[in-house]
């Protein structure tokens, strides 16, 4: 019986000889924020960079994603009523992240226009 680890040994060996895997990943991350980490996967993939790469200059890559997808926006957009509602920066500060919802709307009421006039 003096071969065995009494309990206290036993955790000891998992958190510090690397037994557990498990346990010593989760420590690891402890630090990190799961929905933010999801994100920057994201980005890192759109980026077509190494997760670590983003971890470690998260501003400057969520700045520069941030500028492609303006760019994607933009282009999609050009030369609807989003656009040009959009042309104004204080409109555009706080309805930046809404331009899909805001373009779907604006094609939907471009194609049915005819159909949404009320009665005089």
């Amino acid at each position: 019986m003096s071969d065995q680890l009494d309990p206290y040994d036993q955790a000891y060996a998992r958190a510090f000889g690397g037994v557990d895997p498990t346990r010593q990943s989760l420590v690891q991350t402890s630090h990190l924020n799961p929905d933010r980490e999801v994100e920057n996967r994201a980005i890192a993939d759109q980026l077509g960079l190494p997760g670590q790469f983003i971890r470690d200059n998260e501003a400057e890559a969520r700045r520069i994603k941030a500028q492609r997808d303006a760019a994607a926006t933009a282009a999609s957009i050009r030369g609807t009523k989003t656009a040009s509602f959009l042309a104004d920066t204080s409109k555009a500060a706080i309805a930046h992240d809404d331009v899909g919802v805001l373009a779907k709307i604006g094609h939907w009421f471009g194609e049915n226009w005819a159909n949404c006039r009320l009665a005089a």
